[in-house]
């Protein structure tokens, strides 16, 4: 697939930055995957703007999706207590439950993740 390409701004200013040989394989990896250069990706990244990286997935199962859907779920919660918490909110045995509660939810979407990777490579 060909990376996209954009001439619409001129660049006056050039940044040279040294880097070991790990690193720019994964930064030209994910500019890669994001099907942009990796001047654009670096850009992107550096400036705070969105940068979509595209994955394949490699097995899909209903059990992941629906596990997938749960974290998802979990996550949005967990960013509402950390929403609470950032406005000042009060620290109150109902939150402190809510917060627990995530973390056991979690906590078994991740047990059965390790389950059904265990019998997709035949450990059980």
């Amino acid at each position: 697939m060909a990376r996209k390409k954009k001439r619409n701004e001129l660049k006056d200013y050039m940044l040279n930055i040294r880097m070991t040989e790990a690193e720019y394989l994964i930064i030209k990896q994910n500019a890669d995957e994001a099907n942009l250069t990796i001047s654009e990706y670096v850009r992107r990244s550096c400036l705070g703007k969105q940068v979509v990286i595209k994955r394949d997935t490699l097995v899909d199962m209903p059990e992941i999706r629906d596990i997938k859907a749960n974290l998802g779920k979990i996550g949005s919660n967990l960013n509402q207590i950390a929403k609470y918490f950032n406005q000042g909110g009060y620290r109150s045995m109902n939150m402190i439950d809510s917060i627990h509660q995530c973390m056991s939810e979690m906590h078994e979407a991740f047990k059965q993740l390790s389950e059904l990777a265990g019998k997709n490579n035949g450990d059980n």
